[in-house]
């Protein structure tokens, strides 16, 4: 995971016309859960915004930071604000919130499924690691992507990218689709349909007995994408965008 930095003036407002959730309902230290669409509504990213000293940061694979960061980029000429991939930060997860803060810390962002995330100055990482392994052991990357699955968070990647409706992600069961803020990219097609019920395909986690890659499909299954895939004692635990039941 990374982030992209939204500073300026206008942050606030230029982010408001381009993604899915409201910002007016986040404060300080806090994360809401969003996407950015094209006008077609079709998801490029999604992300966690945190919100820290007037600053925004999106919080999303770092296989997605290119391409939000230039598609927004071109919307930014006439604002005052500046888009930017921080390459001075870490990051840490946690299942668990720190006992204490330790110093050095940026700010700590809560995600969906009750999960931590720790940013902190790329320089400060070893030191800060040593500390909050001593009380936390490491689980590793595989164990993070199964809480993904369980929480159904269905991180867009650059083979996903563009080919669905927030919906179709299960965005909105993250208040990550605002229907009332006003205009941003997409939000006409993805108001419609909501309001219409055309949204015919979903998430759905699958346990099957090999790994598929992102982007491709499950062979027994019609029509269908795979969105995360990790390896379990039982099988390959898998989250799916398909037909509805």
């Amino acid at each position: 995971m990374g982030l992209l930095k939204i500073a300026g003036a206008d942050a606030n407002q230029f982010l408001q016309g381009q993604i899915t959730c409201d910002l007016n309902e986040l404060q300080s230290n806090q994360t809401v859960t969003g996407a950015y669409c094209d006008r077609k509504g079709r998801v490029l990213s999604n992300f966690h915004v945190i919100l820290h000293e007037d600053t925004y940061w999106l919080l999303m694979p770092n296989a997605m930071l290119t391409a939000t960061h230039d598609a927004l980029k071109k919307y930014a000429l006439m604002s005052k604000v500046s888009i930017n991939i921080d390459r001075d930060l870490a990051l840490i997860g946690m299942t668990a919130p720190p006992t204490t803060t330790p110093g050095g810390v940026l700010f700590t962002a809560l995600i969906p499924n009750n999960r931590h995330i720790i940013a902190v100055p790329t320089l400060q990482l070893q030191a800060l690691w040593e500390i909050l392994t001593r009380s936390h052991p490491p689980i590793g990357h595989a164990t993070w992507a199964y809480g993904d699955i369980l929480a159904r968070l269905a991180y867009v990647q650059p083979a996903t990218s563009l080919r669905f409706l927030p919906q179709m992600l299960g965005l909105n069961q993250f208040n990550a689709v605002s229907f009332n803020k006003g205009c941003y990219l997409g939000q006409e097609i993805i108001a419609r349909a909501e309001h219409r019920g055309k949204v015919k395909k979903t998430l759905q986690v699958i346990n099957i007995k090999q790994r598929i890659n992102v982007g491709e499909s499950i062979p027994e299954i019609p029509a269908n994408t795979v969105i995360n895939c990790t390896e379990t004692p039982s099988g390959w635990q898998t989250l799916v965008v398909m037909q509805s039941p």
